[in-house]
Order: structure tokens, then C-alpha cells, then sequence
């Protein structure tokens, strides 16, 4: 993410590792550090379709792919985002299976009882009179190093900061989200028309 009030970016690569699926371990590459998010905290609710309001509103094409565009709230929070979603990704049916292995799946019967399946495309949330849209760039097959799968390296934010070890957010995350939440209807703007003014020239064919 690049914006004008963060203009050096966030840059995040978040794991879930098959053995501690109840944490996900988000990494600054750039300090060799990780923080750790506890899951348990939101799994009860993710894990209850009740929790999902879902309203389809149609077909839609989308970053080039074919969506089911709905609209979800959460019954316990004043959040609503709009979610355009696709099946037309390769191997879109494994990443079903690992997903119904290792992550929450409440959403996902939510939508089942709504007849839709898919991979988010875009997803414009709206909250406190704001609005943030965040696309899907590009979607790939790779053969990745094992490497990328370990923290080995890194070190734990805890044991500078003196944090109990475990964070709701990265620090420069919670800041841009504090900041966010305090611009003024012209500057939130802004920093939605930098994201996809960035978004469009990184689609760009150069």
C-alpha cells in the first residue's frame, strides 16, 4: 500500500503455517521481524453462518473475470462491504479444499446457502462514512521455496517491543488505520484515488 500520508508504503506477507493454524505470523522483510496474530479470538464468530448477512445482487465482470457481485454485513458490527467473487481462477476447487482445512468457514456456508462460491475479486468496504477498495492485481501458479513457509530469520516484535507476543495488527498498520479514520471525506478520497491510480499502473503492459 502507497499513500500520501504513508508515502514509504506497506509492504506485508502474512502466513498461516499447517501447524499453528490458529496464529497467523505477519512479516516485515525489511526488519526481519513477525508479529503474531491470535485467530481464536475471531473464530467463534466466523465459524457461525448467522453471522453473515449476504444479499446477492447479480453477475458482474470484474478485473477481466466473470463475479457474483453480494453484499455482506456483519450482524455484530456496522461493517458492510460489497465483494465481487469468482470460481474462474486455476485450481480454483484445491484452494476450496485448503481452505475448508485451515481457515474459519462460516462466510463460506453463508454463501453456500446462497447458492455462490468463489474467490474474491474486489472488495469495497464502507464504515464510519469512509470507503476503501482493494482489487485483486494478478493471480498466479508458482513454485515457491520452502523458505517462504518459515520464520526462520525473523524475530518476534515482542521481544523489542514487550508486547505480550500476540497483536490484533502490525503497528504500521494500526497507524495507516488511525490515520484512515481520522482524514477529512476530501483526504480519505485521496487515498482511495492514489490506491487505484497505483492499482491501474501496475496493470498497465509496460
Amino acid at each position: 500500500m502507497i499513500s500520501p500520508q504513508m508515502p514509504g508504503g506497506i509492504n506485508r506477507v502474512t502466513l498461516i503455517l499447517k501447524d499453528s493454524v490458529k496464529k497467523a505470523f505477519v512479516l516485515n522483510e525489511a526488519a526481519k521481524t513477525y508479529s503474531v496474530i491470535d485467530l481464536r479470538a475471531v473464530s467463534q464468530m466466523a465459524n457461525d453462518p448467522a453471522e453473515f448477512d449476504i444479499t446477492v445482487i447479480g453477475k458482474e465482470k470484474v478485473n477481466g473475470y466473470n463475479c457474483t457481485h453480494i453484499k455482506l454485513k456483519l450482524k455484530s458490527t456496522a461493517a458492510a462491504e460489497d465483494v465481487w467473487l469468482t470460481s474462474e481462477l486455476s485450481n480454483f476447487k484445491q484452494y476450496m479444499s485448503v481452505r475448508s482445512k485451515f481457515t474459519s468457514d462460516g462466510f463460506f456456508k453463508a454463501l453456500t446457502a446462497k447458492g455462490v462460491a468463489g474467490f474474491p475479486v474486489r472488495m469495497m468496504v464502507t464504515e464510519h462514512g469512509g470507503s476503501m477498495q482493494v482489487d485483486m492485481i494478478k493471480a498466479e501458479m508458482r513454485n515457491n521455496p520452502a523458505s517462504l513457509f518459515s520464520l526462520s530469520g525473523y524475530t518476534n516484535e515482542s521481544a523489542t517491543s514487550g508486547t505480550n507476543g500476540s497483536s490484533t495488527m502490525p503497528a504500521d498498520a494500526q497507524d495507516m488505520a488511525r490515520k484512515f479514520q481520522n482524514m477529512t471525506p476530501e483526504e480519505k478520497q485521496q487515498f482511495i484515488d492514489q490506491l487505484r491510480k497505483q492499482q491501474q499502473s501496475q496493470q498497465t503492459p509496460h
